[in-house]
């Protein structure tokens, strides 16, 4: 049996796709350093959050919504043909 390498296709703009990479590496890794994404808050009596820390299910949500649609930023401005 051969092996074979991995097929990795050919990217005309491989700095698009580099840097992309870069960019997405950093939002990912460094959500908790990011600033929230605007939220509407609203309050209820069985409030999920942690005791010691009364906003880290807000800050949470908006660090994660943040990171989601950066990412799908990033991924929208990739050359057509590989996004």
């Amino acid at each position: 049996m051969k092996r074979e390498l991995p097929r990795i296709p050919y990217a005309p703009d491989f700095r698009a796709f580099a840097t992309a990479g870069e960019k997405l590496a950093k939002l990912h890794l460094d959500y908790e350093k990011l600033e929230l994404w605007k939220l509407r808050s609203l309050e209820t009596l069985g409030d999920p959050n942690r005791e010691d820390d009364e906003q880290y299910i807000v800050r949470l949500v908006g660090q994660v919504t943040r990171v989601s649609v950066e990412t799908v930023g990033i991924v929208k401005g990739l050359p057509e043909k590989f996004a």
